[in-house]
């Protein structure tokens, strides 16, 4: 059985259950922010064998041990706090445990998952500046960064020369919801006058002069890359996702060099799927931007022609195909 966890509304898991159905695989859905972590049973045998299961919603129980292999798409379990017993523990104290044995739990449980997993919940989400770090250590160039809460460290700092800056998350971006609207965090460019002195820590970036956006998939080995070619002046255009309608896409041939690097970065970051943003410059010069585990391919498939949805249903068919020729094999023995 193939197993795919996601979130609702993740249009890619139901286009590669699409292809499931169609190539005659087996699978099933789960959305792990609907599921009750404490439905999560582990047991350890005197044989050394470790047992994990989930009771599902529908009273159907997923066995880690029995599926070929996971899916992750996004979507965790959700801290949910029973109410502490009366007695004298206070009630923060109670909970500040209740919170660390959720995630003590719930992170073994993801670990069993990783194990077998195309993409990872334990990756979920990475780490933004462990991902330039390791760029920069394979050689791959980043813009310059840095993070600071005052402006007096980011006028002394190399960005300090430059007259406008760009800033963003520090984590990858998010969607928040507020009432009837959802918010999203994109990267933003500001003068450096006016940054006020002091602030909550933010990420700092000089602006780079590009002439091309690309984002790049990455899948077990193969990079499937779509240019963004912006029709405004590329080098003014922040974020490419507030200009879509400035935009045209072309498929992109990663130098052999670049997808070496991307490899190597990929492995080091223990990712075997994810969705890469670069630039180029007018030089030819390439700079990493970051990698989401999780990010959307869906344009990059449409627009490049890849199918990418059914390269991933293959890919699952073909690992759960090897898990069922293994499990035959250790029955024989």
């Amino acid at each position: 059985m193939i197993v795919l966890l996601s979130y609702n509304g993740d249009a890619a898991t139901a286009e590669i259950m699409d292809w499931l159905q169609h190539l005659g695989g087996p699978y099933r859905r789960i959305n792990l922010e609907d599921e009750d972590f404490r439905n999560i049973t582990i047991e350890m045998t005197r044989s050394g064998g470790v047992h994990t299961t989930l009771l599902l919603q529908d009273g159907s129980i997923l066995n880690v041990a029995e599926v070929s292999c996971f899916l992750f798409r996004g979507g965790l379990f959700s801290f949910d706090q029973l109410p502490a017993p009366a007695g004298p523990v206070p009630p923060a104290v109670a909970e500040a445990h209740q919170r660390l044995e959720f995630q003590t739990i719930t992170t073994f449980f993801y670990e069993q998952v990783a194990a077998k997993c195309l993409g990872s919940p334990l990756l979920h989400p990475l780490n933004k500046l462990k991902q330039l770090q390791a760029a920069q250590a394979l050689g791959i160039p980043i813009p310059a960064t840095l993070v600071t809460s005052a402006q007096s460290r980011l006028c002394a700092s190399g960005l300090g020369a430059q007259s406008v800056v760009l800033t963003k998350s520090v984590q990858e971006s998010i969607f928040t919801p507020a009432g009837d609207a959802f918010y999203d965090l994109k990267a933003a460019e500001i003068p450096v006058t006016e940054v006020p002195e002091h602030f909550f820590p933010s990420l700092f970036q000089a602006s780079i002069a590009k002439v091309i956006e690309i984002r790049a998939f990455y899948l077990a080995g193969d990079f499937y890359a779509l240019a963004m070619l912006l029709c405004a002046a590329p080098e003014r255009v922040v974020d490419f996702r507030t200009q879509t309608r400035q935009i045209r896409y072309c498929r992109y041939q990663l130098p052999n060099s670049l997808t070496r690097q991307l490899t190597r970065l990929m492995r080091m970051l223990q990712l075997n799927t994810g969705s890469i943003d670069l630039v180029r410059t007018a030089e030819g010069h390439y700079y990493f931007l970051e990698v989401n585990p999780t990010g959307q391919f869906g344009w990059v498939s449409e627009y490049g022609s890849y199918c990418l949805e059914k390269k991933i249903a293959e890919y699952l068919l073909h690992q759960h195909e090897a898990f069922e020729k293994s499990t035959v094999r250790a029955r024989q023995l």
